[in-house]
């Protein structure tokens, strides 16, 4: 259909189609394996999509968002790519950049994912580094280098030293000597003191197997190698179990990542939120959606206890319990509609109705809020 009536647009193989009330959802196979060719051919399908259904004349309900997932055969996934009405509008009108800008995505191309594992063990490494000099110049003092790095730790106190002279640099200090080091070199020095660490991890047996582990992923991703799915995945758990052992004793010295993992963290109770009830306003027929609120005050409670749990970044706490408010209030809210419909209670209904839109407003208001704090 698509091919009649845009007949510049080249053939797309598709999965399958499925409008859920005013979300579609696209699944087809995609002929490009790079980030953009990917992301060229989704723009296409949105583009002609929002020509062809403006409107989803099946419930008689305007399409708020579009949804596609292209993949490179029926087992592997390559993007997700998720848009408002609004956003594949500006599509279908040319306006790619736009497009770009207002669409979320989630990617796993080849090269995406090859990106992805470098940073990931380049963030692991800088933060062992800087847990190494925070910790052993608490502990022995600023000139720690010269007394720690003595025995079996001589051999890469030497080598650092020549490459820092060789690069012309006069007095390193020995946070810029660990520069020099490598990922086996780090984790030798830290099972060397590990008197001094082992409030960070769990044993030094888990430390020291998990840092075998990112070493082998440090190699693959070093040489450019194709990182699989599954790789990639294992080198994310490794990643956050060094750096969040590290930000449990010593959050200041990696804040940027804890900023990252407390707003990504935040994102997917969001997500699970918005997933849960839709984008429907509440009704007050809540007899008919019993079932729908009922699904949504367990995400609700859910949600809550994660975000009671969860570690905030100084400098975020008045944003993150805003979030909390808006949640409480939507879970306790929904548990008294759910009182109300079963007594039955028609004030009750409408007084906790009122609450529930109140608390959803909330979370809307916390989302921008939460997008603008990517600028602070």
């Amino acid at each position: 259909m698509l091919g009649r009536l845009k007949p510049g647009l080249k053939s797309i193989r598709v999965k399958s189609v499925r409008i859920d009330d005013t979300v579609i959802l696209v699944d087809f196979y995609a002929d490009g394996r790079d980030i953009w060719s990917v992301k060229a051919e989704m723009a296409a399908v949105t583009g002609a999509l929002h020509g062809l259904l403006g409107t989803n004349e099946l419930s008689q309900r305007p399409l708020l968002h579009y949804g596609m997932r292209a993949w490179e055969n029926d087992d592997s996934w390559l993007m997700y790519a998720f848009c408002s009405a609004d956003g594949a509008r500006k599509m279908g009108e040319g306006k790619a950049l736009d497009w770009l800008r207002e669409t979320e995505f989630q990617e796993n191309t080849a090269d995406w994912r090859l990106a992805r594992a470098k940073s990931l063990t380049s963030r692991a490494e800088i933060g062992l580094r800087d847990a190494i000099d925070h910790v052993l110049g608490q502990a022995e003092g600023t000139s720690w280098w010269s007394t720690v790095m003595t025995g079996s730790l001589d051999r890469i106190k030497v080598e650092a030293e020549r490459q820092a002279r060789r690069d012309g640099v006069a007095t390193p200090s020995p946070r810029h000597l660990l520069n020099y080091t490598y990922l086996k070199d780090l984790s030798q020095l830290i099972t060397n003191s590990w008197h001094h660490f082992s409030a960070l991890w769990a044993s030094q047996d888990v430390f020291a197997d998990r840092m075998d582990r990112l070493n082998v992923l440090r190699r693959t991703e070093a040489h450019n190698r194709p990182i699989e799915r599954q790789e990639l995945e294992e080198l994310e758990s490794v990643h956050d179990e060094i750096l969040d052992g590290i930000a449990k004793v010593h959050p200041q010295v990696v804040p940027a990542y804890l900023v990252e993992k407390w707003r990504l963290d935040l994102t997917r109770v969001a997500e699970k939120l918005r997933d849960s009830w839709g984008p429907e306003e509440v009704r007050r027929d809540i007899g008919e959606n019993k079932a729908r609120l009922s699904e949504f005050q367990q995400a609700a409670d859910t949600a809550l206890s994660d975000l009671e749990r969860m570690s905030v970044p100084p400098g975020k706490d008045q944003l993150h319990q805003q979030l909390v408010a808006a949640v409480r209030l939507a879970a306790e809210s929904s548990r008294r509609m759910l009182t109300a419909v079963d007594k039955p209670d028609i004030d009750m209904l409408e007084a906790a109705a009122g609450e529930f839109a109140i608390a959803m407003r909330g979370i809307r208001e916390f989302e921008e809020a939460f997008l603008l704090s990517y600028q602070q």
